[in-house]
């Protein structure tokens, strides 16, 4: 891997409040930022900046960031990230992709 990226978001899995921004992010590092959906400006995703798309060593990247959930809430919280992993070399060829779906329950 070469180059690199990801982004997340956090929304209720159901409840009344289901597909809206659960909780609250924090970035860190001035690899990451936070971007508002199109389609909902109130839904928050992380994401790679083009600085943190850069390998520092071989095969490593990382990024800072925190999540709070919201208070008061203790409705399920569906976390959906997607990376990717390149070899740098302006084709698809030796890229990947990566997609992930964690629910958790919020403890009071």
């Amino acid at each position: 891997m070469e180059r690199g990226g990801f982004q997340i978001v956090a929304r209720f899995a159901s409840g009344p409040q289901k597909g809206k921004q659960a909780g609250s992010w924090r970035v860190t590092d001035g690899r990451a930022r936070m971007v508002a959906a199109a389609s909902d400006p109130a839904l928050q995703f992380v994401e790679h900046t083009a600085a943190g798309t850069m390998v520092a060593m071989p095969g490593v990247l990382t990024w800072t960031l925190e999540w709070t959930a919201a208070v008061g809430s203790s409705d399920p919280v569906q976390f959906n990230v997607a990376a990717n992993a390149s070899n740098d070399d302006a084709s698809a060829l030796g890229d990947f992709i990566y997609l992930q779906e964690r629910v958790y329950s919020v403890a009071k």
